[in-house]
């Protein structure tokens, strides 16, 4: 059946505009909004395996058939955060694993099929999350570090690693991305802390814009308009009166410009990318206090239209979608994870969907990305105690 995306135009004339003054500081994790509500949804793939086709998918959307393979993480008990498109066809990850001192963390590199290796072998005392490919040709990392303080992270394709320490003991950076302007850029700062945009050269040379104190921004990407996009959750007196936590678009120009563009009430903006359309794509939540979250995949042109289309329901819970991780694809489409259906997710800049059913129960897919080879890989995260894994699909 091929359905029909529901759909509605939110014009962004509500959007406000602010300069900041940007710091300078010589050098320089992934905190993301309300998503892990659908960790209720998680389950485990046992070991290495390939399926050849998916399972049944929602009723209300198109399905897919395909190859996926699925390859546990070396590490016991470790969990895959974010993964990346890294050089030499290459797909890299950040993992954590939980430890009686705090968190332990590692970089992973997968090759095509399926072979990985981890740097360090010792791992880091940190809590690592988004990972890029820089403009220097090496990968660069998030890292939370909990009461060491954040930092940010580079590491060879060869493997060898230097971190920048953030400056504020409670930093919390989150998410990086390659600029325009052939720097990177993360966002930091948990609900309470001080809020920033921050920008870092290669050489580890580092600018801060500051936020309002009541956002605590989320996932970065660059746009096709040669400016940053980056998801925000608004916290305190502005939702006072409201149902709780709202969300925003926001956009940074090279030079610290901001502007931000509200989300329709109760809706939160999760994994946000450049779409093949000239836009800008975003996984939302959109939360219902009368029942299952009533979740979309979102849509914002440079000139601030948002545009949202409604996910399927296809699990016994009533819950509309669970996207959380969402990239562009190389067919031209934008992927993403459900991980309340259990499936990976195809749209179309028109809107259509499809889904693949993911062919073992409550796998729990969370971030994405396209590979060098034109796989989508995916993370899945393990629980209770179990070892997390990376997936691969292609789609026939």
């Amino acid at each position: 059946m091929t359905p029909q995306a529901l759909f509605v135009d939110y014009e962004g004339e509500g959007g406000s505009t602010m300069t900041r003054n940007p710091s300078i500081h010589r050098s320089p994790f992934s905190h993301s909004l309300v998503l892990l509500l659908l960790l209720t949804f998680i389950g485990l793939l046992a070991g290495c395996s390939t399926a050849s086709t998916g399972g049944s998918p929602p009723p209300s959307v198109s399905a897919m058939k395909g190859t996926v393979s699925i390859f546990t993480l070396p590490t016991a008990a470790s969990d895959p955060t974010a993964l990346t498109a890294g050089p030499a066809g290459n797909v890299w990850f950040t993992e954590v694993s939980a430890t009686s001192s705090g968190p332990s963390s590692k970089i992973g590199r997968i090759t095509p099929t399926g072979t990985m290796s981890e740097f360090p072998p010792s791992a880091l005392q940190g809590n690592l999350g988004s990972i890029t490919l820089g403009p220097d040709g090496n990968l660069w990392f998030t890292d939370g570090g909990f009461s060491q303080g954040g930092k940010i992270g580079r590491i060879t394709p060869t493997g060898i690693l230097q971190e920048f320490p953030l400056p504020a003991s409670n930093s919390d950076p989150s998410s990086i991305t390659a600029g325009p302007d052939d720097n990177l850029w993360f966002t930091d700062g948990s609900p309470g802390q001080i809020a920033k945009i921050e920008q870092i050269t290669p050489k580890g040379a580092r600018r801060e814009f500051l936020l309002p104190s009541s956002d605590s921004p989320g996932r970065i990407t660059a746009g096709p308009d040669g400016n940053l996009w980056f998801t925000e959750t608004i916290i305190g007196p502005k939702t006072v009166n409201g149902p709780g936590p709202s969300g925003q678009i926001g956009r940074i120009t090279p030079t610290g410009t901001i502007r931000t563009y509200p989300l329709p009430s109760g809706s939160l903006a999760g994994s946000i990318t450049a779409g093949p359309d000239h836009n800008l794509w975003f996984a939302e939540e959109v939360m219902n206090s009368n029942g299952p979250s009533l979740d979309k995949i979102g849509r914002i042109s440079p000139t601030g239209t948002i545009t949202e289309f409604t996910l399927p329901s296809g699990n016994p819970n009533g819950v509309r979608g669970g996207p959380l991780g969402i990239t562009a694809g190389p067919d031209g489409a934008l992927w993403f994870t459900d991980a309340a259906n259990n499936a990976i997710g195809r749209i179309t800049t028109a809107g259509k969907i499809s889904e693949f059913a993911l062919p073992t129960p409550q796998s729990a897919p969370e971030q994405i990305t396209s590979g060098p080879d034109g796989k989508l890989w995916f993370t899945e995260r393990g629980v209770n105690g179990q070892t997390g894994k990376i997936g691969s699909l292609t789609i026939t």
